[in-house]
């Protein structure tokens, strides 16, 4: 019984997945995620999550290995945009005439409508949040957007 007890006091605070959900914030250049409890992560970016710097307001859900406090990502999704709304978020692209997003919260292509997203296109190649309505089959008007990651 004393070993188990050693064994799982000494495993706090061992490294572990996790998936949190929270706030972005940016505090002094750092990346944390609130969490609903009211504990704060420090977010350890890599190539792939970069974007998590430019997103402070939005709620996301971020999968990674945990490190006391800090937490290295692995994997992350924005459920919502600062507005409120469920956003689209991924690799915009020049398909045609047609700009597309490749949404990685949803994992399908979504098609921007032409007159809403004209002002898009000179970030094609670039990582974007792009909030809007669906107005058809995978094609939503753009009300709003930010670049997260250029080209």
């Amino acid at each position: 019984m004393a070993r188990l007890l050693i064994g799982l006091l000494l495993c706090v605070g061992c490294p572990g997945q996790v998936q949190v959900k929270g706030v972005l914030a940016d505090q002094e250049g750092t990346v944390v995620l609130l969490d609903s409890g009211g504990e704060s992560w420090r977010l350890v970016l890599s190539d792939d999550s970069k974007a998590l710097s430019a997103l402070a307001g939005c709620g996301v859900e971020v999968e990674g290995v945990r490190s006391g406090k800090r937490l290295v990502v692995a994997d992350w999704h924005v459920y919502a945009a600062p507005d409120g709304s469920a956003p689209f978020v991924g690799l915009l692209r020049q398909y045609g005439s047609n700009l597309v997003v490749d949404d990685r919260n949803s994992g399908t292509q979504i098609v921007l409508e032409y007159d809403s997203a004209q002002d898009l296109a000179p970030h094609a190649g670039s990582t974007v949040m792009v909030m809007g309505y669906i107005v058809g089959p995978h094609v939503v008007r753009v009300v709003a957007w930010r670049v997260l990651l250029e080209r």
